[in-house]
């Protein structure tokens, strides 16, 4: 009975884990895709999107990632007036 205790204690064990490495995988890919995205509509100028293949080499997904916090908060200031400054038109009219 130890014995079959034991192994249904690491099979349970190896199969969080597994589910834990797929979330962590779907989560990247849906983070460079939701990137990808956010590149093709706001007209961003960036690296050419490409589609990777699987068993293709990957582009890093932080490689526009900020320097430092306040390159960040710089960041965050003009894409949100960008944005803001699309959208206000089209909710006040």
């Amino acid at each position: 009975m130890v014995i079959l205790h034991s192994g249904t204690f690491a099979f349970l064990k190896r199969i969080s884990l597994e589910a834990v490495g797929l979330g962590v995988h779907l989560a990247a890919g849906a983070h460079d895709i939701l990137l990808q995205a956010e590149c093709i509509l706001t007209g961003a100028p960036s690296a050419p999107v490409s589609w990777s293949l699987p068993g293709k080499t990957k582009a890093n997904v932080r490689c526009n990632q900020p320097k430092d916090a306040q390159e960040g908060i710089q960041h965050v200031n003009s894409s949100t007036c960008l944005a803001f400054c699309m959208v206000a038109p089209c909710a006040f009219c």
